[in-house]
């Protein structure tokens, strides 16, 4: 592998570990929140949907600016962003601060995201399915630290406020180390000015046209929103169900969060190896399959044991549908790889935004249990959806 290729790969990828660690410091930190603002359970989930819509706003506006203004402005960006929302997090002292914030936080995280999901599109075509489980696993990565960072701040006592200006520090540097490396796409988009925008939106229409015209793509799309959809639920709602319905510790609850993100690095390594070759569709299916059948014993149980295996083997099974998805559809249409990229995370996002705010209604209403075994239903019509994909091993022959 050439050494610019090598290093631009590790850069992506440290990225998005930092975006795993953004994400998953906010659960265990939602208790304090929750008791210091004195709050109810739908109103604490607003930061979880604000996080949502912050990332749907960023992402459902990049699709054009992939293909023409260049992936590197726009990983900048999010950075920019990322940063002041975790510096903006940290300093808040009212309420609406902390949902401004989040929210910019979030739009951080899409443009991130969306950028490096490009860039890794471009650089690995021959073996996307592989390089794409790669980079999803590298946000695992980092959504197995932020819990451990999150928790050993408040299991010393350390003020929430200090965790969210560690992760600020982190961004800048990544920020300032973006800065001094030359993407290869430089010269393709040096020459953009703000008069082609009109372009670009009527090219950015156009393509979504194409997007919402393939029956494929759009169920690609819904997959995304229910695995995001359920991937959020329980990355904010773990602690405090635990906490709350389980009476676990505030480290127990957040080890199970880290073991649930463990499963996740451990099942999209599998699927770097599995998925070019069983098929995109098999691998879906396998995911959905699995992911059902452990929800189950992880939100139905009442054992430590049982409720620590399910949560970590719904993380395994559950890893590989997101970037699985992301391969299949660039694979059908290579020649707009930031849209399609776009497109079907914007579907994921809207995901993230509406069941984690669901899962907060329902569990005011009837407890922290049924709010959390809304994702049981989820899991079944997520299978019911991966049936009706085509074979995608006959479809690229």
């Amino acid at each position: 592998m050439p050494k610019k290729k090598l290093v631009l790969t590790l850069l992506i990828f440290f990225a998005y570990i930092m975006m795993g660690i953004s994400k998953n410091i906010i659960g265990p930190v939602l208790p304090t929140i929750i008791e210091n603002y004195t709050i109810t359970l739908t109103l604490a989930g607003t930061l979880l949907t604000l996080l949502s819509v912050g990332r749907l706003l960023s992402v459902s506006s990049s699709g054009g600016l992939l293909d023409s203004i260049g992936r590197k402005r726009l990983l900048t960006a999010g950075l920019i962003l990322l940063f002041t929302g975790h510096l903006g997090y940290s300093l808040g002292i009212r309420w609406w601060n902390h949902l401004l914030a989040i929210m910019v936080m979030g739009m951080g995280i899409g443009l991130m995201g969306v950028s490096c999901n490009a860039l890794i599109a471009d650089l690995y075509q021959e073996k996307r399915g592989r390089a794409l489980n790669l980079l999803h696993m590298c946000y695992s990565i980092g959504a197995l630290i932020g819990p451990f960072i999150a928790g050993g701040y408040l299991t010393f006592n350390i003020n929430w406020r200090w965790i969210y200006v560690t992760a600020a520090g982190i961004t800048f540097l990544l920020f300032v180390i973006t800065q001094f490396y030359e993407f290869p796409d430089r010269d393709r988009y040096q020459k953009f000015k703000p008069g082609k925008i009109k372009q670009i939106i009527s090219e950015t229409l156009k393509r979504w046209r194409t997007i919402l015209q393939s029956p494929i793509l759009v169920l690609l799309g819904f997959i995304m929103f229910i695995y995001i959809g359920v991937g959020n639920g329980f990355v904010g709602w773990i602690n405090t169900y635990l906490e709350d319905t389980k009476a676990f510790s505030v480290l127990s609850a957040s080890g199970i969060l880290a073991i649930y993100n463990l499963g996740i690095i451990a099942g999209r390594l599998l699927c770097s190896f599995i998925s070019d070759n069983l098929g995109y569709k098999n691998t879906i299916l396998l995911c959905a399959l699995g992911s059902l059948l452990f929800i189950n014993l992880a939100v139905l149980s009442s054992s430590f044991l049982f409720i620590l295996i399910g949560f970590g083997l719904t993380g395994f099974f559950l890893a590989g549908l997101n970037p699985t998805a992301i391969a299949y559809g660039t694979q059908l249409f290579p020649e707009m790889i930031g849209t399609v990229s776009s497109g079907l995370t914007t579907l994921a996002v809207l995901g993230g935004t509406i069941i984690p705010l669901m899962m907060g209604i329902i569990s005011d209403h009837f407890g922290l249990q049924g709010g959390m075994m809304t994702t049981i239903g989820f899991a079944l019509i997520l299978l019911i959806m991966a049936l009706f994909l085509r074979n995608d091993k006959q479809l690229f022959a």
